[in-house]
């Protein structure tokens, strides 16, 4: 990854100039968009459908305080006092806490790696299909907070171990934001403000690092401010 001066620069870049070549007409509800609404409605009846499931519980215990307090920092009987069990019990249906963060976060990671397989197969523009993008990066960021927030500390949980199925996956949708920018400046629709892979990753914390401040707000104008910076360019827009 590039030094802090790369990153501030593209990142600067893409808030203030964009990175579509021209002001994009974008269908409120594209084919690509639709992929999105149905992935947030599955998301939404999974964690409904998991309602008062003791193993979801502990795990929704384990994944607040790992947000709340770092994961290093909790521990199994933090977790089984949260939950209201023994220690003892809790250990009936986790190992440890490494066995409950590698739940946490892959389950996190499958649901957005098949969400940007479906978006990129929904056979839509590239500006459609990247406005998709952002808005499955808006969506995780709101409806899965608690997993960004453990996510800040991602290169320790790597050091640690147990990350490494999430990280492994997020290689891979890297590498598909990464094709998607490069498929568009190949055809004249997207600008580079960097390399394809740094802008495409800069991209994603854009879209991730002010979810905290954005949980008040309303998606619809979480996505307008996606259209307005991301993709046309605070600077640009009349």
């Amino acid at each position: 990854m590039p030094g802090p001066a790369a990153v501030a620069d593209c990142v600067t870049g893409i808030l203030l100039d964009g990175i579509v070549t021209a002001p994009p007409d974008l269908r409120e509800r594209s084919v690509a968009t639709r992929v999105v609404d149905r992935a947030r409605a599955r998301w939404v009846a999974a964690a409904a459908s998991r309602g008062e499931q003791r193993y979801a519980l502990l795990l929704d215990e384990a994944r607040s305080l790992f947000a709340q307090r770092g994961y290093e920092a909790t521990t199994m009987r933090d977790i089984a006092e949260a939950a209201g069990i023994t220690a003892s019990n809790l250990y009936r249906y986790f190992e440890s806490k490494d066995s409950m963060i590698a739940e946490i976060l892959g389950e996190f990671s499958d649901r957005l790696l098949r969400t940007f397989k479906e978006v990129l197969q929904a056979g839509s523009p590239v500006v459609d299909t990247l406005d998709a993008i952002l808005w499955v990066l808006a969506q995780t960021g709101q409806l899965f907070s608690r997993e960004i927030e453990i996510l800040q500390g991602f290169g320790r949980l790597v050091a640690l171990g147990v990350a490494d199925r999430y990280q492994k996956d997020a290689e891979a949708r890297q590498a598909m934001l990464t094709g998607l920018i490069e498929q568009g400046v190949a055809a004249g629709e997207l600008r580079l403000t960097a390399t394809p892979a740094l802008t495409a990753w800069c991209v994603r914390e854009i879209m991730w690092t002010p979810m905290a401040s954005l949980m008040p707000v309303s998606p619809q104008r979480v996505r307008d401010f996606c259209r307005r910076t991301v993709l046309s360019g605070a600077a640009r827009v009349a």
